[in-house]
């Protein structure tokens, strides 16, 4: 019973039986219930990113069927991940709307805090990321001069 009720602040439940509590639906106003559904039915705070997922992995796919090497996403991986973080750590520079596929921006349902205000957080990963992808690129570099030798 006290679990239901320590829940019960942060979601409305129903009640099937003494022990059994299942969460039906989130009242709180989160940005993550609030946003519209687009590409793929997902929110639209992961439109953009589903968009270069999607382009990354065709292009991949169709970049080893072309070379005969399944390994071309081994190539994009050092760069991947420093570009989804800057995506969301520099959201207040991207335009509220997207002109054409592919192009980032930063949807209006996020929320005005989150596309006016950068995240310290965010920005503070980003340079993490930046640092770790310069370590992978320099190693690889080294990696490749010196099977070349």
């Amino acid at each position: 019973m006290a679990l239901a009720r320590l829940v019960s602040r942060d979601f409305r439940l129903s009640v099937s039986g003494p022990a059994l509590v299942s969460v039906s639906q989130v009242q709180r106003s989160t940005p993550w219930n609030r946003t519209t559904m687009t590409l793929f039915n997902l929110p639209a705070y992961l439109d953009w990113p589903a968009q270069f997922c999607l382009f990354s992995t065709l292009a991949t796919y169709v970049a080893s069927l072309i070379t005969s090497n399944v390994s071309q996403v081994d190539r994009l991986w050092t760069f991947l991940p420093t570009i989804y973080t800057a995506y969301y750590a520099l959201l207040p520079l991207l335009p509220n709307s997207q002109p054409f596929w592919l192009v980032p921006y930063s949807p209006k349902e996020l929320g005005f805090s989150s596309v006016k205000d950068y995240s310290p957080r965010a920005l503070l990963m980003l340079s993490l990321v930046c640092v770790w992808m310069t370590r992978l690129v320099f190693r690889e570099s080294i990696r490749e001069s010196s099977t070349k030798v």
